[in-house]
């Protein structure tokens, strides 16, 4: 049976036929695949032929290219763009023309460099092209620095004293400066670089001159050091005194010194501040008092803050008298060093008066001991009244430093007053032990 099964298939015409049509089917198959590898060859070749053809076209681009930054290059750098002898209009739109050319080079130069990058050639870096845009761009820079700085300065020269925007103009004078250093850095000595920096740096120069006399500080006899200083009287509040007269005065050249004495005028009125503040303390400052025994007389209280404030006041005088300021207020500051240090003796003075008038007036009162002591309850008596009338008119007028004005030789009353008690005390002690 497997004998005739094979012998049918052999004989069975169908099969037959797809033999064939298989056989032609890979005819066709490699017929297609050997005509695309012969288009990809004649597409490769057509390429390579292609990329030669490219390679050559830049071999003749580039070299035309940087012919043409040289060209232009050599435009930039004409001794004109150096030159106090050119008109600035012209020199301006020659340089907006130069810029116009630069930015079609480095288009095309770009342009180039995308096509390399595609036809994997190594990219040419057209250095020229760099240096032709910084060589450029700093004589731009100068030219139109120095023509936009001169119109602002037809403007601020005529301002009035009073309306000088002294920040404003100082902020513009450090952003030209930047722009005059660099000119200063990449070109050589020129003119052009010489006048923007003169204009800028005297502006620059000028405002902190302004500021100076500004200050609320500066009084007659510091605006007198100033006018001595230029050698020329002036009014900075004459509607007619500008900007452009304290720049004729040549103030830049006194600028330092100018800035000195209204610095000494600040620390001047800082210390007549104090010495003020040091004045109104004292005025509200009173020798408490309080009634001792049945009110006939009043002592001292409280006198521990007064002894403080007097601390605190004389370290203040002394750092004051230690500034290099003090010259004009030495002799009030002095006064007030004085005058605190007197008021404190005679406290303390006072204090040790009390203390003892207090002990003593009990042991007097009695007329036993007046009887027995009589020089010494005479001395006492005396010293009673006067301690008296100094508290009574402490409580009428307990001010501080009334006080002490109201009794000049109260210093040397209060240390007799203390001797006398002393050697009262003395003698009552002998009388005592005896």
């Amino acid at each position: 049976m497997s004998t005739s099964g094979i012998k049918g298939s052999k004989d069975d015409p169908t099969a037959g036929r797809q033999i064939d049509r298989n056989k032609s089917l890979l005819t066709n198959v490699v017929q297609s695949i050997t005509k695309l590898s012969n288009l990809i060859m004649t597409v490769e070749n057509f390429q390579d032929s292609k990329l030669d053809s490219f390679r050559k076209t830049f071999d003749d681009l580039i070299p035309k290219l940087n012919t043409e930054i040289n060209e232009v290059h050599q435009e930039a750098t004409n001794e004109i763009f150096l030159s106090g002898d050119a008109d600035m209009s012209d020199v301006l739109k020659k340089l907006d023309h130069l810029e116009e050319k630069y930015n079609g080079l480095e288009k095309v130069s770009l342009k180039y460099q995308s096509w390399q990058e595609v036809l994997q050639i190594n990219q040419t870096p057209f250095e020229n092209l760099d240096q032709l845009r910084d060589e450029l761009r700093i004589r731009a820079d100068m030219w139109r620095a120095l023509s936009t700085w001169e119109d602002k300065q037809q403007e601020w020269v005529k301002l009035q004293f009073s309306k000088i925007d002294a920040k404003g103009i100082s902020d513009e004078a450090d952003k030209y400066a930047k722009v005059a250093n660099r000119v200063d850095k990449a070109l050589p000595p020129n003119p052009i670089g010489e006048k923007l920096k003169l204009l800028v740096d005297t502006f620059r120069g000028t405002m902190p001159v302004v500021t100076a006399l500004r200050n609320k500080d500066i009084e007659d006899s510091h605006l007198q050091e100033i006018k001595d200083l230029l050698q020329t009287e002036f009014d900075k509040d004459d509607p007619g005194f500008t900007l452009n007269s304290l720049i004729e005065m040549n103030v830049v050249q006194f600028q330092e010194e100018i800035q000195l004495i209204s610095t000494q005028a600040s620390q001047e009125a800082s210390l007549r501040r104090q010495i003020n503040a040091l004045n109104e303390q004292w005025r509200k400052i009173d020798l408490i008092t309080k009634p001792y025994k049945e009110g006939e007389v009043n002592v001292l209280d409280e006198i521990e803050d007064v002894f403080a404030a007097l601390d605190d006041s004389l370290a203040t005088i002394n750092t004051i008298l230690r500034s290099r300021f003090v010259k004009p207020l030495r002799a009030e500051a002095e006064g007030w060093k004085k005058t605190l240090f007197t008021l404190n003796q005679v406290i303390e003075e006072w204090v040790v008066c009390q203390k003892q008038w207090i002990y003593l007036e009990n042991i007097f009162k009695g007329p036993d001991t007046k009887k027995q002591l009589p020089t010494e309850s005479q001395k006492f008596e005396k010293v009673d009244q006067l301690f008296k009338a100094l508290m009574g008119k402490t409580k009428k007028s307990p001010n501080a430093i009334k006080t002490l004005k109201l009794h000049s030789n109260l210093l040397e009353q209060l240390k007799a007053n203390n001797e006398l008690l002393d050697d009262i005390q003395k003698k009552l002690e002998d009388y005592l032990e005896k």
